[in-house]
C-alpha cells in the first residue's frame, strides 16, 4: 500500500534540503568554538572538516543531518573560515563512516540523542491522542517535530 503523503511535494522538498543561509546566518551556524576548532585540528583531511563544520552548521539550524548536501555558497564560506581555498577538497571523499561518527561527536557536542528506539517510543505516546483523535497527518508531523526539538532529539527524514 502506497504512503500518504503528508508533505505536498514542494514542501518535502523543503523539507529534504539544507536551509538556505543569508550571509549573517552563515556567519552565525558555521562559527566554531574553541572546543570544536581543536577537534577540527585532530581530523586527517581538509575534506572531514569542511564536512563536520558543514554538516554541524546545518544541524544547529534545523535539528537535522542532510545527506551529503552542502550548498556551494556554504562550502566557499567554510573553506575560507577554515583557511583553505574553495574547490580544494572533495566532498565525494567524504566516507560513510566517518559521517557517522562526525554526527555521533555533534550530537554528543549539543546534548541532542539520536532518533533511536527509546526516541520513538516517546514519541508515538505523545502523538498517540492525535492518532485516534483523526488529526490532520501534517498537524501530527509538525506537532511530532516540535516534541522531537523540545526534547533534544535529531529529527529524521520526513519517509523512514
Amino acid at each position: 500500500m502506497p504512503r500518504m503523503p503528508i508533505l505536498p511535494p514542494a514542501e518535502y522538498a523543503t523539507f529534504e534540503t539544507p536551509p538556505v543561509f543569508t550571509p549573517l546566518e552563515r556567519q552565525r551556524f558555521f562559527d566554531l568554538s574553541p572546543s570544536l576548532e581543536h577537534l577540527l585540528s585532530t581530523f586527517r583531511t581538509p575534506t572531514n572538516q569542511l564536512c563536520f563544520v558543514l554538516t554541524l552548521g546545518y544541524f544547529k539550524a534545523t535539528h537535522r543531518f542532510f545527506a551529503r548536501q552542502f550548498h556551494d555558497s556554504d562550502a566557499i564560506y567554510v573553506a575560507r573560515q577554515l583557511g583553505g581555498l574553495p574547490g580544494m577538497v572533495d566532498l565525494r571523499a567524504y566516507e560513510d563512516t566517518t559521517a557517522r561518527r562526525h554526527r555521533q561527536i555533534m550530537l554528543d557536542h549539543l546534548g541532542f540523542q539520536a532518533f533511536e528506539d527509546p526516541a520513538k517510543h516517546h514519541l508515538l505516546t505523545e502523538i498517540h491522542s492525535l492518532i485516534r483523535s483523526h488529526a490532520r497527518p501534517k498537524a501530527i508531523f509538525l506537532h511530532a517535530l516540535d516534541i522531537l526539538a523540545r526534547r533534544k532529539t535529531a529529527i529524521p527524514r520526513a519517509y523512514l
